[in-house]
């Protein structure tokens, strides 16, 4: 499952190609190799052949520690399995060479650029486990400890809040194979880092999470956080103002913007640490892969979310306007969240709410409409199972990235007003007045929503 495979098929019934046994079997039984099918798929050729395993026989799979534990311990590995870069929305796949490829990273060879698993350690401080210890409880009169064991089929990872290193006290532990997973979030200085503290704190990127952390009522710390984390970012450093000219008129100038007045260009809040983590490096993967189409360069894009799965609060809203010009909102395509994300971008009305495109739910847009046991509808469902139809790959030129960040650049706010100024010759405002635009109307409230 691990090693390059040594023999490669062809199905001339349905097109489907693929390597190994494995694959070979969950093309048969029409299924994916995510999640449980693909742990259904390994347990019926392990019976073929007579094996038995009790990791294959259980989804979520956990044991007794056998020492208890007052804290949450973890065994991380050295690196990423190809099935928990496909859980974090990274496909693994062959090129026409035969050399494995991840759509992580860019497919322009020429631009010097190229992505290494360890970024993630690295932007993100998450790390797959072996496994993790939980804390010590009493049951049936005796002190045990619950031990979660990472499966190829239900991964198991970590996320720490901190930047330094050496900092493990505060995170979550997250298996973004179960859609009904709530990320456990684990402290050890109750004290200042309430369990219900840790879990409303925003995650994201490294420079996001730099910025929010030393940012205060003098400074944003965005330009702090850029030039020591990613000096070549673009960010905006002035703005229009009117100011009396040579004539006593009022002209419109440029001002330099104060360095503690910064802002990032855009950020977007996930629902899920996968889907942030596979939004980011998407839409990083454009800026190496096109680096001269000022188009598809025109911002960069930073990415949140909560540690706990909590709901998008004012507290977080006050912290991001801080940060960047542009907030965006990026929830799975199903009635529920869309409905959530509606409820957000009425309560702040500068928020922008990006949607994925409706055939995700479509047969004739994904290779599957199921994915980790759940209808597919997810960013990171988006980046593993969605098929672009003709029509859309002549467009997009085939890259699903163009076609997700036409999602993002789409969105709009619910506000319909937008402010005017009427200004005479001499630059003075006359007037000042709103236009509506129609185009948003429709998602003013009403009594029956």
């Amino acid at each position: 499952m691990y090693e390059k495979p040594v023999q490669k098929w062809f199905c001339t019934k349905t097109g489907r190609t693929g390597y190994g046994a494995v694959e070979l079997w969950s093309a048969i039984m029409n299924r994916t190799m995510y999640g449980n099918d693909l742990r259904l798929t390994c347990k019926e050729l392990a019976e073929k052949v007579d094996m038995e395993s009790e990791m294959i026989n259980h989804f979520d799979f956990r044991t007794i520690a056998e020492n208890p534990s007052k804290i949450v311990s973890v065994m991380p590995k050295v690196d990423f399995t190809p099935q928990e870069l496909n859980a974090l929305g990274c496909k693994v796949y062959y090129d026409y060479k035969g050399n494995i490829r991840l759509s992580f990273d860019s497919e322009n060879d020429n631009q010097g650029w190229q992505f290494a698993t360890s970024m993630i350690n690295r932007d993100f401080r998450i790390y797959s486990l072996v496994s993790a210890t939980m804390p010590a409880r009493i049951k049936d009169g005796q002190l045990i400890s619950e031990k979660l064991i990472s499966t190829p089929f239900n991964p198991l990872f970590v996320c720490f809040c901190s930047d330094d290193e050496n900092d493990e006290s505060i995170g979550c532990l997250f298996r973004p194979a179960m859609r009904d997973f709530t990320p456990i979030v684990f402290t050890t200085n109750k004290e200042e880092n309430s369990i219900g503290k840790v879990s409303r704190m925003l995650g994201g990127d490294r420079l996001l999470r730099y910025a929010l952390e030393h940012q205060d009522s003098e400074s944003t710390a965005v330009m702090a956080s850029i030039k020591k984390i990613e000096p070549s970012e673009h960010y905006i450093d002035e703005r229009d103002v009117w100011k009396e000219g040579e004539k006593g008129r009022k002209e419109l100038k440029k001002e330099p913007i104060p360095a503690n007045k910064i802002l990032a260009d855009n950020v977007i809040f996930c629902d899920t640490i996968q889907d942030a983590i596979a939004t980011y490096y998407h839409l990083n993967v454009l800026r190496h892969t096109y680096p001269g189409n000022e188009q598809l360069n025109k911002g960069y894009y930073h990415v949140c979310f909560t540690y706990g799965g909590k709901e998008f609060s004012t507290v977080h809203y006050r912290k991001l306007k801080r940060f960047a010009n542009r907030i965006y909102t990026l929830f799975p395509r199903n009635n529920h969240d869309l409905k959530r994300a509606r409820t957000i971008s009425r309560r702040f009305r500068d928020i922008y709410r990006a949607e994925l495109p409706s055939g995700i739910n479509n047969n004739a847009h994904v290779i599957s409409t199921w994915l980790y046991g759940k209808p597919t509808m997810t960013v990171r469902d988006f980046f593993l199972a969605y098929k672009m139809v003709e029509e859309e790959g002549y467009q997009y030129d085939n890259d699903i990235n163009r076609l997700f960040l036409t999602c993002i650049i789409s969105a709009l706010t619910t506000s319909p007003f937008e402010n005017k100024e009427k200004r005479n010759k001499s630059g003075e405002v006359q007037e000042e007045y709103f236009v509506i635009d129609p185009c948003l109307l429709y998602t003013s409230p009403s009594p029956r929503d």
